[in-house]
């Protein structure tokens, strides 16, 4: 692990010191407090106002949250939070600057309902684009998606087909690059066109999507001049506040500004600008504090690496793609399609989670106010990292105990599809880390593309995307483009999926895509099925999120206290909890149990919990804070609550006398990071191949469903009553699990008493319930998958001789699991020997499958000693095992290897797909678990053969 030079910082604008003063009349501090009332005016108008007219009863809790939440969360917010840059160095300095730095720009929803006000009138002025989503279902039928404002803010997304024509394709082309209205009429103008035909059918098109406004689907923070939309403020930009007069100044033309925009505003929005507060002075950070963050991600990829929610979303999508496309690159829009595509479900990261047992140990035997989990980890010295992220982000907080001075490091976070997700929206201080982020993915991804995925949902959620393009390349999903942004459009998308993993292509650049999100918006909140795919993509196969020590989010978990969370002495992982429960309290009553838990377990005063908009602290001497936590657990109970830590701590963020919570971030450059490498070429669905019919060709197809035990006895009453009494010249048998477990069972016969023999028996089977049901089903060659006419049907001839060789040599005989390992190993040998591998390739080729898998299933050192053992049992048997070679010596080998040279396909994707369906046969369970040992087994095999053909060399030479 190595750390990016410069960390950002998240703190508070007010103290800690502050909220102790103030937290008991907190109306007499917005009265006497600059800072607080801007703040409140930029967040609430409405309550400012009330505020400023004294309304104390109706606004107490509002403002008591508010000034709780500038005082204690750090989470960015308006001008409650200022961003800043810290630099590792030889010491710790972490000053809070005596002067705030706002930057200002237009509120995005407020530019929206501008934008949309304006173009009703002067639609001409507008520059728009050819909608980058338009896929050609034919040659003469395309589909894109309708991206549509609602009235409430949101993009509305209609799925839409139409006919593809000249005049179409002169818009589409029109338009590729951008075009102004105003320019497009007059060009066609010139052809001859009537101005009023000419409206009339740009304004068709741009209602019905096939063009879209360049400002309202910019992909980033949008700075552009609205005409009739002025902002000193936004000009002017960046405004330093430091004396009692900025703050007058900067708030008058707040005001005037806000209401001068939002007159006569036709919605609900009461939003005109977006505010961001940043540090002005740079800070500095110890190199040593690496070394606790180390340990914290040491400590979090073993007790957590297991828990991969978005991959095992991956695999169930992936399961439901290779059976409903195969194995073979689909248009990505095709996938997608609203009426015949697939659904894709994200996942909640709260549902399912587990807290290790380990852990749970530790808590459960801890009668003491603090727990450490440090011996939990000493044994795991080296813990495999390059299942992370190549980048990814830590989060923690610098504090001091106030009762021994010690300094402690609070750890909040870890995790994250890319460091730049967290810091890319502050662009003001974060823009040179996010560059040396982005450069330093694009030198790991460089044989592969980097993609920004850009989609507008929500317009004001556009207020937290960065301001710019930070790959090289980006996929327009409903936003406007430019060819020196290098966009890939969905037309140009192509996916895979492996078994183990998808693989997303561009058919232009012949390159495999890593999509990015660089934002850290709500991906699971957006409406497109695409969009919510290609989030979750960032994570494939490297996942890793925080332990989540919040015990709320645990079924069944009733701890009256859970005391504070430490790694080691100085490392703190949580603070402490308590359990409350509802017994029917009326207040009175509530506030007396509350009030006794807490002195049984000498809690702190103010205590936080979840809220709908996040934590929220209470100060339990406060009678309205009480009613909060009264109304909270009268909906939800029990409840853990969490100590507020900053009574036993300082925040070592500070100002003079003053101390104030924090958020640093650090990002992490995974050094142990091994980009994943696909050797691949883009052999697509040929929709010209027609299907074979069931019944009339010369092929019969059956899905025979039977339970897993059975199916090893099936296929052999098949093959001697079915295949062997009737001489039928090929028959190939598959094994599947989806939607129920079945075998996939071909006959290729033209003879019409030999279908009716197959029929009746079929039937038999189930009537003497050896099957629970049969379906006859076209048989659809995977013509892409294996090279075409030609070579799918020497490859059918290799399916059928695997065949026989597996019933007669594996199913026929009732073998132990070492003996059918060793058959494995042989199957694999047989193949790389048939396609000319040598000893070296052969070993080569295992190893690039084992690490192919070991991402799905972990090769840890438990494993790996299984898997050793297992060869040792078998290595002095296998070569006395040997049957014999079905593949040596067949008559279609030289079609076979010339057809495969002259096709587009890799050989050793296709060698290894042949493998792939040859030990589908062997294993009735876990197939591709005992793939995956198979190739670790082979792989021992062969380094023991070329270590013996090198002793009988030396052996021969020493003779000589």
């Amino acid at each position: 692990m190595d750390f990016f030079n410069e960390l950002i910082s998240r703190v508070v604008s007010f103290s800690v010191e502050s909220y102790g003063c103030n937290a008991n009349d907190v109306y007499n501090f917005f009265e006497e407090n600059k800072l607080f009332q801007l703040s409140i005016l930029t967040s609430s108008r409405s309550l400012y106002e009330d505020a400023k007219k004294s309304k104390t009863e109706k606004i107490k809790v509002s403002l008591d949250n508010y000034f709780s939440r500038a005082h204690l969360n750090p989470v960015p917010f308006g001008t409650f939070t200022s961003i800043g840059v810290l630099k590792w160095s030889d010491k710790r300095i972490l000053t809070k600057s005596e002067t705030l730095l706002l930057k200002v720009d237009f509120d995005n929803l407020l530019i929206s309902e501008k934008l949309a006000a304006t173009m009703s009138r002067d639609w001409k002025k507008f520059v728009y684009y050819t909608n980058p989503s338009i896929h050609f279902l034919s040659k003469s039928k395309i589909s894109f998606y309708k991206f549509e404002k609602k009235t409430i803010g949101d993009i509305e997304t209609k799925y839409v087909e139409i006919d593809y024509d000249e005049n179409i394709k002169w818009l589409v082309e029109r338009f590729e690059n951008g075009a102004q209205i105003v320019e497009v009429v007059r060009d066609l103008e010139k052809d001859g066109f009537e101005k009023t035909e000419i409206h009339a059918f740009l304004l068709d098109s741009i209602e019905a999507g096939l063009v879209i406004n360049e400002m309202i689907f910019y992909p980033y923070r949008n700075l552009s001049e609205v005409e009739g939309v002025y902002s000193k403020l936004v000009n002017n930009n960046l405004h330093s506040i430091k004396t009692t007069k900025d703050f007058d100044n900067f708030s008058q033309s707040y005001s005037k500004e806000q209401d001068a925009l939002l007159l006569k505003q036709e919605s609900s929005n009461k939003y005109s600008h977006s505010i961001t507060a940043f540090e002005k002075d740079i800070g500095q950070l110890e190199v040593a504090l690496q070394e606790k963050i180390l340990k914290f991600i040491n400590f979090t990829v073993t007790y957590n690496k297991k828990y991969t929610p978005i991959n095992t979303s991956l695999l169930k999508f992936g399961n439901k793609f290779y059976h409903s496309y195969k194995d073979v690159f689909i248009p990505l829009s095709k996938v997608f399609n609203p009426y015949s595509g697939l659904q894709y479900s994200s996942t909640n990261l709260e549902n399912d989670i587990r807290l290790h047992q380990d852990i749970l140990s530790k808590m459960l035997v801890s009668n003491k106010d603090k727990v450490f989990l440090s011996k939990t980890v000493t044994n795991n010295a080296q813990v495999d990292m390059s299942n992370l992220p190549s980048t990814f982000s830590v989060v923690f907080e610098l504090l001091t105990c106030k009762k021994t001075k010690k300094k402690i490091t609070y750890f909040k976070y870890m995790g994250g599809t890319s460091a730049i997700n967290l810091l890319s929206r502050f662009d003001q201080v974060s823009d040179r880390i996010c560059v040396d982020i982005a450069d330093y993915e694009k030198e790991i991804f460089k044989e592969q593309l980097i993609a920004e995925v850009n989609i507008i949902s929500k317009p004001r959620a556009t207020n937290v995307v960065a301001s710019r393009q930070y790959y090289d390349y980006n996929i327009p999903l409903n936003t406007i483009y430019n060819k020196d942004s290098n966009p890939i459009f969905l037309s140009d998308i192509f996916i895979r999926f492996n078994g183990i993993r998808f693989i997303l292509v561009s058919e232009k650049y012949k390159k495999e895509i890593i999509p990015r999100i660089t934002s850290s918006v709500n991906t699971t909140l957006s409406e497109s099925n695409v969009y919510k795919f290609l989030a979750d993509l960032q994570s494939q196969q490297r996942e890793i999120h925080s332990v989540n020590f919040n015990f709320n989010y645990y079924e069944n978990m009733f701890l009256p206290f859970v005391p504070r969370i430490y790694l080691e002495d100085d490392i703190l992982l949580y603070p402490a909890q308590i359990l409350l429960s509802d017994d029917n309290f009326d207040f009175q009553g509530f506030k007396e149990y509350l009030l006794s838990r807490l002195e049984e377990y000498s809690f702190s005063k103010q205590i936080s919990f979840i809220e709908d908009k996040g934590d929220i602290t209470i100060n339990t001497e406060n009678e309205d804070h009480l009613h909060i936590l009264f109304k909270k657990i009268k909906k939800v109970s029990p409840i853990y609550v969490c100590e507020c830590l900053y009574e036993s701590f300082i925040p070592e963020v500070h100002n003079k006398l003053n101390h104030y919570p924090h958020e640093i971030i650090a990002s992490i450059k995974n050094t142990s990071f091994k980009a994943d490498r696909s050797d691949f070429k883009i052999v697509k669905e040929d929709v010209t191949v027609g299907h074979k019919a069931p019944i009339l060709s010369d092929w019969l197809y059956f899905d025979l469903y039977c339970n897993p035990y059975a199916e090893n006895d099936l296929v052999n009453v098949i093959y001697h009553t079915i295949v062997v009494e009737n001489s039928i010249s090929q028959f190939f048998f598959v094994r599947y699990d989806h939607p129920d477990t079945h075998l996939r069972i071909r006959f290729k016969t033209e003879s019409t008493p030999v279908i009716e023999d197959i029929f009746s028996k079929i039937n038999n089977l189930k009537q003497e319930n050896i099957i629970r049901n049969y379906h006859v089903l076209p048989y659809e060659q995977e013509m892409y998958r294996f090279g075409g006419e030609k070579l799918m049907g020497v490859t059918e001839h290799i399916f059928s001789l695997d065949s026989k060789h597996t019933v007669l040599t594996v199913l026929n005989n009732e073998l132990k699991q070492n003996d059918i390992y060793m058959f494995s190993i042989l199957k694999i040998e047989y193949y790389l020997r048939f396609f000319d591998f040598t000893i070296e390739e052969m070993i080569s080729f295992c190893e690039k499958n084992i690490e192919a898998f070991s991402s799905r299933f972990n090769l840890d050192s438990k494993l790996r000693k299984s898997l050793n053992k297992i060869y040792t049992e078998i290595r002095r048997d296998i070569d006395d095992l040997k049957p014999n070679d079905f593949l040596e010596g067949i008559e279609i080998e030289t079609e076979i290897k010339n057809t495969l040279r002259n096709s587009e396909l890799i050989k050793d994707n296709y060698v290894m797909d042949l493998i792939h369906m040859s030990l589908n046969r062997v294993f009735n369970e876990k197939q591709r678990l005992n793939e995956f040992k198979s190739y670790y087994l082979a792989k021992s095999y062969f380094n023991q053969v070329k270590f013996t053909q090198k002793a009988i060399k030396k052996q021969t030479l020493f003779r000589g």
